[in-house]
């Protein structure tokens, strides 16, 4: 009878170590990034946007930032040098779509901050694995551009691009 509590004890442990391992080795595979439609990328702009044009700059950075306190420093930063968003929204003149390390949709912007000088920048979108969308680096008058990123798509609507599996 003890040999067989024994073996019983020593079996569930022995199964107990086989299910954990297998759990994190599984925990450890790299999860794929969630997909971010166009319509997503262009909607969290507008809302940016919309935020900015009415300086509500906290909101700003807590509903757009994938990082809301480098947003606040990012923020007070270009205030600090007089850039801040002009009166006119910032033209959508392409769309990249991210290769691995960048956001998966980057909104090229064409805009004019309210000293009236010009910049371009990438707008970078990207979906939490929780499902929120946040721009990397909302504080598109910044004129921040991402270094290295695939080629701008003009056309409109763009040609879908194959997802890494």
């Amino acid at each position: 009878m003890a040999n067989r509590v024994l073996w019983v004890g020593l079996t569930g442990i022995a199964v107990s170590a086989v299910v954990m391992t297998a759990l994190e080795l599984d925990a450890m595979q790299p999860r794929p990034e969630p997909t971010v439609e166009l319509a997503e990328a262009e909607a969290l702009f507008n809302r940016a946007v919309h935020l900015a044009e009415n300086k509500r700059f906290g909101d700003f950075c807590r509903e757009v930032a994938e990082y809301p306190p480098s947003c606040e420093r990012d923020v007070d930063w270009n205030a600090s040098i007089g850039w801040r968003p002009g009166p006119k929204p910032p033209r959508i003149v392409g769309v990249k779509y991210g290769d691995e390390g960048f956001p998966p949709v980057m909104l090229n912007l064409i805009g004019e901050r309210d000293d009236g000088t010009t910049y371009t920048a990438g707008f970078g979108v990207r979906k939490t694995y929780d499902g929120r969308v946040v721009s990397s680096f909302p504080v598109y008058w910044s004129g921040v551009n991402y270094v290295d990123a695939p080629e701008v798509c003009t056309e409109q609507p763009c040609p879908p691009r194959a997802v890494p599996s």
